[in-house]
């Protein structure tokens, strides 16, 4: 991660220079221009850039571990098919958190993971417990 910052700097650095080098009206000009969106709060939106770290396929049901680096929370995510009485839920190996959910839901609330170590795992009728490794 040190290193990314360290090539975005060397580029960013002379790109700043120059910028600066034209004039406060140039600086000004650019910095106005740009528009970005506000960017969502991790406590309204715990799972935004949301990735998948792993997938385990068994039957017809898919359990995902899915992270959201942003916020650095964890959950679990059900694809495939599903029946009354799955259960999938996200389990944090170091603090002992953990969030559930039953179909016909797809996914689970979410585990603070910062630092940590969390796995999903499904349950269902006449499909026995697996999981995700942890990451």
């Amino acid at each position: 991660m040190i290193t990314k910052r360290i090539r975005h700097t060397a580029v960013l650095a002379p790109l700043v220079g120059l910028l600066l080098a034209l004039g406060p009206a140039v600086s000004a000009h650019a910095a106005t221009s740009t528009t970005t969106a506000p960017a969502a709060s991790c406590a309204s939106d715990p799972k935004q850039n949301a990735e998948t770290l792993f997938s385990v396929w068994q039957g017809n049901v898919d359990i995902m571990l899915r992270y959201s680096p942003t916020c650095r929370t964890a959950w679990a995510a059900r694809g495939g098919d599903g029946a009354p009485g799955d259960e999938i839920w996200v389990w944090n190996e170091n603090t002992g958190a953990t969030q559930s959910a039953w179909y016909p839901a797809w996914s689970t609330g979410v585990v603070d993971d910062a630092g940590t170590q969390s796995h999903a795992c499904y349950e269902g009728p006449g499909v026995p417990k697996f999981c995700t490794p942890f990451a």
